[in-house]
């Protein structure tokens, strides 16, 4: 009340719509959602693929094996024979017999080469593919697993929204329809803190969307086109290798398999991924529009409040308390950025070290290290800058926020109304309640046998303890307040006072109104 809100969010204009369709051609600008399960079914098309190259050269491997035994089981046969034909090669001198003893011996190295190309083929390349391909499987698994889930936060940060802004507008009309001051005061108070809880909820969850969609997913993509590029030259390089095996045997056919080798040169996975990508036809996903701040869904007489914190009497306590706990959170956040990326860099350092030389390890087993680092540092660097952007809603709050020696915003107002008192945190502390007692902030039960809710030592109030935080500051002892005389603690007034920062500040210093 006392104002009407201005809706800046920039909108998508008709001009923009009215753009030439382009289609994306990078893999990681495939940030649409509907994708996923396109990009699921691409990939394990490609692990299929891998798998069915191993099966094929371990079921070649046994042909030849096979093959291989039933050439040295028929040269044995022949062997037997060869040798009851030199008992009567005395009845026919000819050169034939050794000509036909060096077939019998070439066709037995045949099976010795067959039986070579067996062992080669199961063991240079139908189990190194089968490993590498389930080793990749697990890979893109996760990283999908982890778009499921950065999705399912922001389905769950939608819903909480939604959750917010209800409960907002509940409490509206209840705002502007209670008649005596302290259950105006309970109501004000009440439907402030839900709409800063609401405005706060907003502008985190459009600053994790615009994050989301400009960084994470991207790079999330950029680690899936690596890991299917790696699957792409692998199943090249064991292709390749199936050859030389196969060109080593079958030299009459030489000419042939050289013709294969030329196409299969041409192999390009890098391409194979953006023909894919442009055979998708899929238009670039523009950066999603924040969600522009809503007034409650009823009708009121009253003023609306604006897209910005509600700081008075009331809500001081509340927003002191969430301020701190975001600036807490924003230093942990860069201190877990700090030491991730020092130990990414450190795992990155001996993952290259191991490319170099395989003799001090295996860089593939740090490779799951390095996914789950880039995912945490995603996680984190949303989480910073939607905290940054929450901290960002106090910038005009800051000074009233941080003051030193209780100096409040209700001792400076009290103090030019010549009355002698100070904004004081409340003494709560654990109460055993013999009889039925409502909370002074929620109107909810305490409920349980003992220890039901927290009482104030100073002023008797009765809250939950998630509600200790929400409530306005201490007005001192009940006993002494009714002993004393009334106007000089407390001032005088016909209806509820509220005390808002403004949005211009005065030469004089003054920065506060009486509304």
């Amino acid at each position: 009340p006392g104002y009407h809100i201005t809706d800046t969010t920039p909108l998508v204009t008709m001009e923009e719509h009215s753009l030439p369709q382009q289609f994306v051609s990078t893999f990681t600008d495939l940030i649409h959602l509907d994708l996923n399960d396109t990009l699921k079914a691409h990939f394990s098309v490609t692990n299929r693929l891998t798998e069915t190259i191993a099966e094929f050269a371990s079921k070649l491997g046994g042909v030849y094996d096979k093959f291989a035994g039933e050439l040295k089981l028929l040269v044995k046969t022949f062997r037997r024979k060869n040798d009851d034909l030199k008992k009567e090669r005395h009845l026919s001198q000819s050169n034939l017999f050794s000509t036909w003893e060096a077939m019998l011996m070439e066709v037995d190295g045949e099976a010795m080469s067959c039986t070579e190309l067996a062992t080669s083929l199961e063991q240079t390349i139908s189990q190194p593919l089968l490993e590498f391909g389930a080793k990749k499987k697990s890979q893109y698994k996760k990283l999908f697993a982890y778009r499921d889930k950065i999705e399912e936060g922001m389905s769950k940060a939608g819903e909480v929204l939604q959750k917010r802004h209800r409960e907002y507008s509940e409490l509206w009309p209840r705002c502007q329809n209670q008649d005596r001051d302290t259950m105006k005061e309970n109501a004000v108070l009440r439907c402030h803190n839900a709409h800063n809880s609401y405005v706060i909820h907003l502008c985190g969850l459009n600053t994790t969307a615009s994050e989301v969609h400009a960084s994470a997913l991207p790079s999330l993509l950029a680690d899936l086109s690596d890991i299917r590029l790696s699957m792409g030259c692998e199943m090249q390089l064991k292709l390749a290798s199936q050859l030389n095996l196969l060109q080593k045997r079958h030299i009459s056919v030489i000419h042939r398999l050289q013709q294969y080798g030329s196409a299969l040169q041409l192999v390009d996975s890098k391409a194979d991924i953006e023909k894919f990508t442009q055979s998708l036809k899929v238009t670039p996903l523009s950066a999603q529009p924040p969600k522009p701040f809503q007034n409650p869904d009823v009708s009121s007489i009253g003023e609306f409040l604006k897209n910005e914190l509600v700081l008075d009497i009331l809500t001081e306590a509340a927003l002191t308390a969430k301020h701190s706990e975001l600036k807490v959170q924003a230093i942990s956040c860069g201190e877990k950025l700090s030491r991730l990326q020092k130990e990414l860099s450190s795992v990155k350092s001996l993952h290259v070290k191991y490319t170099e030389n395989s003799d001090h390890g295996d860089p593939k087993t740090l490779e799951d290290d390095i996914l789950r680092l880039n995912q945490e540092l995603r996680l984190l660097n949303i989480e910073k800058k939607a905290t940054a952007s929450q901290l960002a809603l106090f910038a005009p709050l800051k000074d009233d926020l941080d003051v030193s020696d209780g100096d409040t915003m209700e001792r400076r107002f009290l103090l030019r109304k010549g009355v002698s008192s100070t904004g004081i945190l409340h003494a709560f502390d654990w109460h055993n309640y013999k009889r039925p007692t409502s909370c002074w902030y929620c109107k909810g039960l305490l409920k349980g046998l003992f220890r039901q809710g927290l009482k104030c030592k100073a002023c008797r109030m009765n809250v939950h303890e998630k509600c200790k935080n929400k409530v306005q500051y201490c007005k001192g002892s009940k006993k002494k307040q009714s002993s004393t005389d009334s106007s000089s603690l407390t001032p005088t007034y016909d209806s509820p006072v509220t005390l808002r920062k403004t949005v211009s500040l005065s030469n004089e210093g003054s920065w506060c109104q009486f509304i």
